[in-house]
């Protein structure tokens, strides 16, 4: 699981205003990100923060298909 939300991250690393860390470091950080992305998603939530959540809304789709036992990154792309 934390090895597909690594590759998720390094895929979409522009939207989380990674652009300057390499791929090992947001591998290393991964659970951090996690944690983040899911503290700012209950904030977004609790304020009304629609923009942040479509912004996101990749990573809830990924937290989905995970919790349906798939792969956070779909293999057709």
């Amino acid at each position: 699981m934390r090895d597909d939300l690594a590759r998720l991250f390094t895929a979409h690393k522009a939207s989380l205003g990674m652009l300057d860390w390499s791929d090992e470091q947001i591998v290393a950080q991964t659970n951090d990100i996690v944690g983040a992305l899911i503290a700012c998603g209950i904030h977004a939530t609790a304020h009304g923060d629609q923009a942040w959540m479509e912004r996101h809304q990749w990573f809830g789709e990924a937290v989905e298909r995970l919790l349906a036992d798939q792969h956070a990154v779909p293999l057709d792309g």
